[in-house]
């Protein structure tokens, strides 16, 4: 029902807003790429198939985005954490490949970005959540192209504004992964200093701090929505009609099981 009702809601906000050019990328997790790994007789659900699934609910309206050739073809390789839910920023850069090209941009490889390991002592959210202490921790590693402008981060008196989408500060806290676009925003608005008129909006959990720096080539300004943290509708906040292409990126756990873009019912 939390999907449907999702699905509901992503669908109420393109039927008002048709000339936004449309893309949904379902992220599956590590457990759907990498069975391997899990423990035995470990319990799972069939996430390609829901995802496919979901996909097909919604080809009329928008392009969807598929992960799994790519994510599969690469599944010996470092795509998650070990010890946390999300990511790893090389999974995230193989999910940009794959959405850049959908979207008519260039794809960079990763030759072109500047590599850096922040951090080798991440312990993530399922590390907190279990009572095994028997693993290694984590990297943390950035791939970086360019400069910002400026990102603002929040709404209205409550904003802060720097001019990096990372928070070192974090690297010393028990979230290392906050490091990516700090502490959750409803809103961050990123001004990137590219001059060709392009905006993106970006609907999103937690899975797309990693992944927007990837993007900031290519566009003037990309707004990031988290609606768990908006209570107000969008329209009320920006202009939504200066965005030309609209991009939902969810991981599947997320938009299976919690009311995201179902909030677009009323805040749309």
């Amino acid at each position: 029902r939390t999907a449907e009702n999702n699905i509901q809601g992503l669908r109420n906000y393109l039927k008002a807003h048709p000339q936004q050019q449309s893309f949904l990328m379902l992220v599956p997790s590590a457990a759907a790429v990498q069975p391997q790994k899990l423990p035995a007789f470990a319990e799972g659900w069939d996430q390609w198939r829901w995802i496919e699934n979901t996909e097909n609910q919604l080809r009329d309206c928008l392009t969807p985005v598929n992960l799994q050739n790519s994510f599969l073809t690469h599944r010996q390789e470092d795509l998650y954490y070990r010890t946390d839910h999300h990511w790893t920023t090389l999974g995230a850069y193989y999910a940009y490949r794959e959405l850049a090209e959908a979207l008519g941009l260039p794809v960079r490889g990763l030759e072109e970005y500047t590599t850096e390991q922040v951090s080798d002592n991440f312990n993530g959210t399922l590390y907190s959540k279990s009572c095994f202490r028997g693993v290694a921790p984590d990297v943390i590693t950035t791939y970086s192209i360019g400069q910002i402008q400026e990102a603002v981060f929040g709404i209205g008196d409550q904003a802060t504004v720097q001019t990096s989408l990372y928070f070192p500060e974090y690297l010393t806290e028990k979230d290392q992964y906050a490091f990516f676009l700090g502490p959750n925003q409803p809103l961050v608005s990123i001004r990137t200093g590219t001059q060709n008129g392009k905006r993106l909006l970006l609907f999103k959990d937690s899975y797309s701090h990693s992944f927007v720096p990837f993007l900031t080539q290519d566009y003037e300004e990309i707004l990031l929505a988290d609606l768990r943290y908006l209570n107000q509708p969008l329209s009320q906040l920006v202009e939504l009609e200066e965005y030309q292409q609209v991009v939902f990126l969810y991981s599947a756990d997320v938009f299976s099981h919690q009311m995201q873009t179902a909030k677009l019912n009323v805040l749309g």
